[in-house]
């Protein structure tokens, strides 16, 4: 292009007067003041959600620890529950149990006599002289063959038990525990003393039946106008007889009384003396050889 030209071009070219200048900076000015104000706007709304978002972290902390602490508070009532169902399992339990009861020695049968000496011994060994063992110097070896001591000792276990095992326990059983100790333990010795207990098993005699006054009673029963008749075949011989109340003790008796005269480390006399109550016994009760003989083959079964 040449210089003329560009000259030619450059006068053609209109000038921007003052006017046109100011338009457009104001143009510019209306811009940026939008601009600015939506900006501001926008500020606010975050600062709004800013502040809200604050302030549902708090209500979102708050909840948790509320519900920490109500866990917590359904945990302990968790482990109350499961407390009180084990009361109440124990409650029941005890109820179907029942407190100790006391022995009946007159009821039972010779093989329950047996285990009952059997759980007494084992009880009288293993808790009484281990716990107390002061009661062995009032309590001699042979108070199993003293009926009166069995119910005594039997009544001083059922305290026992219902004192320290039982599950409805409480601080008074014990208490009634010690007053019945004391008790049976002082009354042992004068039973040893008034039946001159020996010092050896050998020479210990058995205990004799219980004398049987039925005769006197059925005639008593019936007034002084039939004294003199006989009652229902009894007759009014001032002789007790010496029965039992059933076959089988009664068949008992005479086999300890059987074992003892054939036992050669007691005394002659004592073994007489048990043959004489044999013979006794027989006579008295019409026992055959052929029953007793039952009766062994009985006891020797496995």
């Amino acid at each position: 292009m040449s210089e003329g030209e560009l000259w030619e071009g450059l006068a053609g070219t209109r000038a921007q007067g003052p006017n046109d200048a100011d338009a457009a900076l104001s143009a510019v000015l209306n811009t940026v003041s939008v601009l600015s104000t939506d900006l501001g706007r926008l500020g606010a709304r975050l600062d709004t959600a800013v502040t809200e978002l604050g302030d549902q972290d708090d209500r979102l902390t708050r909840t948790m620890e509320s519900a920490l602490e109500r866990l917590q508070v359904v945990e302990e009532l968790a482990g109350q529950v499961r407390d009180l169902a084990a009361a109440v399992a124990d409650l029941g339990e005890g109820d179907r149990e029942g407190p100790p009861q006391p022995w009946n020695w007159s009821a039972m049968s010779d093989e329950e006599r047996q285990r009952s000496v059997a759980l007494l011994g084992a009880w009288v060994r293993d808790v009484l002289f281990t716990r107390w063992p002061w009661t062995q110097r009032r309590l001699q070896w042979c108070w199993a063959y003293h009926p009166e001591l069995l119910q005594d000792l039997s009544m001083l276990h059922v305290a026992y038990r219902q004192a320290y095992e039982h599950s409805g326990r409480r601080s008074h059983h014990e208490t009634d525990f010690r007053h019945t100790l004391v008790e049976v333990m002082a009354a042992a010795p004068d039973v040893f003393t008034r039946d001159e207990c020996p010092t050896t098993p050998a020479r210990h005699p058995i205990a004799a039946p219980a004398r049987d006054d039925e005769r006197f009673w059925r005639l008593a029963s019936v007034g002084d106008s039939g004294a003199e008749e006989p009652v229902d075949g009894f007759s009014a011989d001032p002789e007790p007889l010496e029965t039992e109340q059933t076959r089988d003790r009664l068949l008992a008796r005479l086999h300890a009384l059987n074992e003892q005269a054939r036992d050669h480390t007691l005394p002659q006399e004592h073994r007489d003396q048990a043959r004489s109550r044999m013979a006794e016994l027989v006579r008295r009760n019409g026992i055959t050889q052929e029953e007793y003989r039952e009766f062994r083959a009985e006891l020797n079964r496995p």
